[in-house]
């Protein structure tokens, strides 16, 4: 005792303060308060990645609706498409219809006529086809965008999922903040 009474008696002015400061308990109250300040340093970089992925999601999701406001006006207008397809299937069926009733009526009357006629139909069933084959790929279009459709769909929930995540780890982040702060 006598010994730790002289060696304190010879110690320097800042040895002295150290062990006032380790007596009365602030070297631990500083120390705390270093991990504090470093813990808060932290949360506030987490919270500032956090609020970046979600303007990032926001984004997204405005990008994704726009695109499913397009598609919705692609599926309108290729409705509309479809509907005047089979009018104008409908027209050529009937056309076609009457042309065969004049080449048959003709090829009765004279062998030219019905050669000249078959040669018409023939041209006829050509843009048939024609046709037959782009409706064929629009159709396949059409299945890709749907395809399409589904995945950005996808896509949108997963990222309300995540943004709804992130949103309840900042709300987690806040409540241990404030628990901190509290002590």
């Amino acid at each position: 005792m006598i010994l730790q009474i002289t060696a304190l008696t010879n110690a320097k002015d800042h040895e002295r303060l150290a062990l006032l400061k380790e007596v009365a308990g602030t070297k631990v109250y500083e120390q705390r308060r270093t991990e504090s300040l470093r813990i808060m340093a932290e949360t506030d970089a987490k919270r500032t990645k956090i609020n970046e992925l979600i303007d990032y999601i926001d984004s997204r999701l405005t990008e994704l609706e726009e695109e499913k406001e397009e598609l919705r006006e692609f599926q309108d207008k290729d409705k509309e498409r479809r509907c005047l397809e089979y009018a104008l299937y409908q027209r050529e069926l009937e056309e076609v219809g009457e042309a065969l009733e004049e080449i048959d009526e003709e090829r009765r009357g004279e062998v030219h006529g019905a050669n000249m006629r078959r040669e018409q139909f023939d041209t006829r069933e050509k843009e048939i086809q024609r046709l037959e084959q782009q409706i064929s790929q629009a159709k396949h279009s059409l299945q890709s965008l749907q395809i399409s459709r589904k995945d950005a769909h996808s896509e949108l929930n997963e990222f309300i999922r995540a943004r709804t995540e992130l949103e309840c780890i900042v709300a987690d982040l806040r409540a241990t903040e404030q628990g901190a702060r509290a002590t």
